[in-house]
């Protein structure tokens, strides 16, 4: 998308407003449940392999590793990432729910995450009438950070995997390296 590469006259950056990067993190949760049981301590997570992990972003943000546990996301100071989790199931099963988030060394381009509730109405399939869905309203929720600077960061990750009821199943970590590139 061309407004993500503005092109640069003399000494001055052509200024851009800020960018919503939607990054979908999907997981693996029965796979995750059945490799790393008995992982019920929040504060001591099990760190998983990131091959159980896929982020996802739109072409226009993702330099390399779409699709897999890293990413490098293009993107200019102000932006705001927006991270979701799912699962593989799409949660109906299990749920996967962020809890926290732990910068490793280096500087920190993204500020901290911060989790945001919102009511959103989506579409569901009408059998009785295909192309015109019916809508719902659920309670959904996303965190949020900005970027700072360019940089590089590794990040925990820790997230519980839920029932149905909102019963802990398991507390995993995983540690994605995030590199920021001027957008």
């Amino acid at each position: 998308m061309s407004h993500h590469h503005h092109p640069k006259h003399g000494p001055f950056a052509v200024a851009t407003s800020p960018q919503f990067l939607d990054v979908l993190c999907v997981f693996d949760a029965d796979t995750i449940l059945s490799t790393y049981p008995n992982s019920m301590d929040p504060n001591n997570p099990t760190q998983i392999d990131s091959q159980y992990v896929f982020m996802v972003t739109d072409a226009a943000n993702a330099l390399s590793g779409q699709g897999g546990g890293e990413l490098n996301l293009a993107a200019n100071t102000g932006d705001e990432i927006r991270w979701r989790a799912d699962t593989v199931s799409g949660g109906t099963d299990n749920t996967v729910i962020f809890y926290n988030f732990l910068p490793t060394g280096g500087g920190l381009p993204i500020s901290a995450p911060q989790a945001n509730l919102e009511q959103v109405t989506v579409p569901l399939p009408n059998p009785q009438n295909p192309q015109q869905p019916t809508t719902q309203t659920i309670q959904s929720y996303y965190w949020s950070c900005n970027v700072n600077q360019v940089g590089s960061v590794t990040y925990h990750f820790q997230f519980g995997i839920y029932d149905s009821s909102a019963t802990p199943k398991g507390f995993y970590e995983w540690d994605p390296f995030i590199t920021i590139t001027q957008g």
